[in-house]
């Protein structure tokens, strides 16, 4: 029993190493063939295991001599080594007629062409080295005498055991359908959630808008598209800072990824009897179960790294936020650790099967082993550093930590496949697929830092607003960026002294500082002012340099909470210069998220609401100002995002009274009609009143205390008038935003969301 559950674990492996090193393209079944034809490697493996007269015995190691077909027969003395050279194999004549007779006779009974019969031999017969064509190597004479079932030496020319190859042949056959299969559903698994972005991103592009205001899209709606998962939490992270829950609809999307990948770990394995290779039925299901589920972490591996990109074209396909393709990076991250947990404690599990401790011991000191173990266990330490409470407590040190694990997790994936099987079977084509994922990502980051700082670095101004810890930053580009609504930028601060560090800021703002009649006379002034400061840095490093020529007419405004890590550093700068403004040289890969996807229901939109929470008035500032740029645009083309909108209301709460002063007079358009559209501004403040902002509460709507969002959400919304809420907020209050779209979705009433999340 001990010598055929050994032969059950190393035959299938020894068998890769039979085969030599091949150019081929392609993954198991699908460009890769693997044992063909089978009735070949059947012959070779029903006679490869019996001694030749020039095989020669030793107590070398077992694992020693790669170059060498080794064989080890537990009942000769334990560790005894037979050792049967591939020279042996070329120059003995017993060897190479009885297996070109056994390739002649059973591949010609398959209706194998005697080419491909040919091409086998000249490949096994000797480990590819130079032999007698098979032709050239068939007996004179047929033999006559069969190999007995137990037979250990082949001294003379003779005919396969029929028991003996029959168990080869079914064995091998079922395990390359096996393989086959382990290919297919992980292909099934990548393309059933490429797949379903490219659907998503089809009916949001040609059919959502013809149907937004039919009852049966307000029931789905109601029901599917909009909902939170459960009890309307959604960015409001869950107890203990676990996480956060998936809207309903992505929430549905992952679990069916999730339980595919459970029934595809568990389905379609079959136990063959003879079986050449594997001792019992137990042994041969958990070898099958093992190299799928070691698959399946592979490509589901390259999913996770896919979705974890900025430069993810799915985004613009669907237009899914990069909050949402971060949620489906995680959970592809988790079942991918999960299946490469579970192909490792299957084989440590065989092999204590096979020979307790000590033969665990002897395979987990063999290179590809560890290399195994090592990339199991930082898959794991991945996961576990990237939990929720980590990366709100330090996202810098957990940044760090999750790019270099996953280094050295796709590392460790590597050694571990080219130290057991170099090129062949096309394993590494999953590592493949993942490096060219992360590669492209990076590729693209630093074409973007190229392109978007190839005319000189951008100069930005930072001040603080008054009585507040919000600094606003203004950005002066070298060229012209073509903004909309809802995109960030990431930015580099390389005078900080940590250039690699980058952070997103929401484009709040754009355009020439005298371009709209509409912005107020302070604003006007304020960016005036700014671009003057500019010029007074620009200049001083660069004196033959006019006022003019450094001065870009655009200019962008950013709006951020100093906190920890670049943030703070950046008031802490500016406070340090004792001055009311810093001018300081940025980088900036340009331009991210907005994409058309995501904008598309505000089309159809009658009315529009942007509903902020304090520093969330940012992303709804965007939104404003496409709306006031196309109100403004006597062209028809121009009229892009919200060519049907006649009413945009802008919602915001924050806490401090000197922030929406600021903003509602220097950043915001004035309210009222402009050319036939209307803008309407509601404020709250939920801190303490301070005289320095009488003046706001004159000039607006201003109601102290926390904002009703429903009753907001419900004074727009009408029966027969399709109202888009847009919303940037913290997470109670987003997840308000959401539950009251639903009950307007329930009542009857056409409403939509967009909602620009804080949860990265």
């Amino acid at each position: 029993m001990r010598t055929s559950t050994v032969l059950g674990i190393s035959l299938p492996l020894l068998s890769f190493s039979l085969v030599a090193a091949e150019t081929q393209y392609g993954v198991l079944g699908f460009g890769i063939p693997m044992y063909q034809p089978l009735c070949c490697y059947s012959c070779h493996d029903s006679l490869s295991s019996l001694y030749l007269n020039c095989t020669t015995f030793s107590t070398m190691d077992m694992h020693s001599g790669m170059e060498m077909k080794l064989k080890k027969r537990m009942d000769m003395g334990g560790e005894s080594m037979a050792t049967t050279s591939d020279a042996c194999y070329a120059g003995n004549q017993a060897w190479l007629e009885t297996f070109a007779n056994c390739v002649h006779d059973k591949c010609s009974e398959h209706g194998v062409s005697e080419s491909r019969q040919s091409q086998c031999f000249a490949k096994l017969a000797a480990n590819g080295q130079h032999v007698p064509t098979l032709s050239a190597s068939l007996p004179a004479n047929t033999p006559n005498v069969e190999l007995d079932p137990k037979a250990v030496w082949l001294n003379l020319t003779s005919l396969v055991n029929a028991e003996t190859y029959l168990a080869n042949y079914v064995t091998m056959k079922e395990f390359v359908s096996s393989e086959h299969r382990h290919t297919r559903y992980s292909l099934i698994s990548i393309l059933f959630v490429v797949g379903t972005c490219f659907v998503v991103g089809t009916w949001k592009s040609h059919f959502a808008s013809r149907v937004a205001s039919s009852s049966m899209y307000m029931k789905l709606g109601q029901h599917l598209f909009v909902p939170a998962a459960f009890n309307s939490r959604h960015l409001s992270p869950l107890p203990y800072r676990v996480g956060y829950l998936p809207k309903r609809a992505l929430s549905l999307f992952i679990a069916a990824y999730v339980i595919l990948n459970i029934i595809f770990s568990a389905v379609s394995f079959h136990h063959v009897t003879p079986n050449a290779w594997y001792a019992d039925r137990r042994h041969e299901i958990a070898a099958y179960v093992s190299n799928r589920t070691g698959v399946l972490s592979f490509a589901n591996l390259a999913l996770a790294i896919l979705f974890s990109g900025r430069n993810n074209l799915l985004m613009a396909v669907t237009g899914w936020s990069q909050s949402t393709m971060l949620a489906i990076h995680r959970w592809a991250s988790r079942v991918a650790t999960l299946q490469a947990i579970v192909h490792s404690i299957i084989y440590t599990i065989t092999y204590f099967w096979t020979g307790g401790s000590a033969a665990y011991k002897v395979e987990a000191a063999m290179p590809y082993y560890w290399w195994g173990i090592i990339a199991t266990v930082v898959l794991c330490l991945t996961v576990g550093f990237a939990v929720l409470p980590i990366r709100i407590r330090s996202y810098e040190i957990f940044l760090i930590t999750h790019i270099a694990f996953a280094i050295l997790a796709l590392i460790g994936c590597w050694y571990h496949i080219d130290l057991r099987f170099g090129d062949k079977w096309g394993y590494k084509v999953w590592l493949y697929i993942a490096f060219a994922f992360w590669g492209f990502d990076r590729m693209m980051r630093f074409v973007r830092l190229m392109y978007y700082n190839y005319f000189g670095s951008p100069i930005a101004v930072i001040k603080l607003i008054p009585h507040t810890d919000v600094l606003q930053m203004t950005i002066f580009p070298k060229k012209a960026w073509n903004v909309r609504p809802g995109q960030h930028s990431f930015l580099y601060f390389p005078m900080l002294g940590k250039p690699w560090e980058n952070h997103p800021f929401t484009i709040a703002s754009w355009g020439s500082p005298n371009a709209h009649d509409d912005v107020p006379t302070a604003v006007r002034a304020s960016k005036t002012k700014e671009a003057e400061i500019t010029d007074v840095e620009v200049n001083s490093s660069s004196a033959s340099q006019t006022s003019d020529e450094s001065r870009h007419p655009d200019q962008m405004v950013c709006l951020m909470r100093a906190r920890k890590g670049m943030t703070d550093s950046l008031l802490r700068n500016l406070k340090e210069s004792g001055a009311n403004s810093l001018p300081i040289s940025i980088l900036t890969e340009g331009l991210y998220g907005g994409h058309r996807a995501s904008l598309l229901p505000l089309k159809t939109a009658d009315t529009i609401i942007c509903i902020a929470g304090g520093i969330g008035i940012t992303s709804s500032m965007s939104f404003l100002q496409q709306y006031v740029n196309e109100a403004r645009s006597t062209e028809t083309s121009s009229k892009v995002f919200m060519g049907c909108a006649t009413s945009f209301v802008l919602a915001w709460s924050a806490r401090e009274e000197s922030l929406l002063q600021h903003v509602s007079t220097s950043l915001l358009p004035d309210s009222g009609i402009v050319r036939n559209r209307h803008i309407e501004y509601r404020f709250w403040c939920t801190g303490e009143s301070g005289s320095q902002d009488k003046g706001l509460e004159q000039g607006s709507d201003l109601q102290r205390g926390r904002m009703n969002v429903e009753s907001v959400v419900r004074s727009v919304a009408e029966k027969g008038r399709r109202v888009i809420v847009v919303t940037c907020a913290p997470g109670t209050m987003s997840d308000e935003v959401r539950a009251a779209v639903v009950g307007c979705l329930r009542d009857g009433m056409p409403v939509d969301l967009i909602e620009e999340a804080f949860a990265w």
